[in-house]
């Protein structure tokens, strides 16, 4: 008989990395955010209720010369993150998302990837850097449901990691603006 054991001790789904960012990384986020303009996310549903949903101005950071060593960064979180934590097989990082959560801003419940995908290639871990102060807003938390932990009040320049599949939301935000950058690392389906 094969007994076999969670090489992972800690059972929480989640896991945190501080100070991710230099001066420099955000001073880049946002030039980039600065010379283009944002967007309202949309969310198709079948009878066309986005604000229900979400409410959330965003911008893709793509990938290019001027983007590469913020790429290259959150490539190493990425690692840092898999390697001591989930021990997952992963291929790469999705398009960056700054998103900026104003008053009533919100995300409501939603999974960023179902367990399995249909072509094999699936976002398998979901992360969230938080680009400014909490003091700057109230609100705005990220809430995951699950034992242990539930509305998540990250710091500045955090970056906190869990499975795509988890249910998760970004609570209202009451008054100032919360910004974040997310982003998603995609792999083949779980066996």
């Amino acid at each position: 008989m094969i007994f076999l054991k969670n090489p992972q001790p800690n059972p929480s789904h989640i896991f945190l990395l501080e100070d991710v960012f230099t001066d420099e990384d955000f001073k880049l986020i946002e030039d980039y955010v600065n010379s283009k303009e944002l967007e309202s996310a949309g969310f198709i549903t079948d009878d066309n209720q986005t604000e229900e949903l979400r409410k959330t101005d965003i911008l893709w950071i793509e990938g290019n010369e001027q983007t590469e060593r913020l790429y290259q960064k959150i490539a190493q979180m990425v690692r840092v993150a898999n390697d001591n934590h989930y021990h997952w097989t992963l291929d790469y990082v999705e398009t960056l998302q700054y998103g900026e959560y104003r008053d009533g801003g919100h995300y409501n419940y939603h999974y960023d990837a179902p367990l399995r995908a249909k072509d094999n290639d699936n976002r398998k871990l979901s992360f969230s850097i938080l680009l400014n102060d909490p003091s700057e807003y109230e609100g705005g938390e990220l809430d995951i449901p699950g034992p242990g932990y539930d509305k998540i009040t990250v710091e500045k320049n955090c970056a906190l990691f869990f499975p795509s599949s988890m249910l998760h939301r970004v609570c209202p935000v009451t008054s100032g603006v919360r910004k974040s950058l997310v982003g998603w690392v995609h792999g083949p389906n779980f066996v």
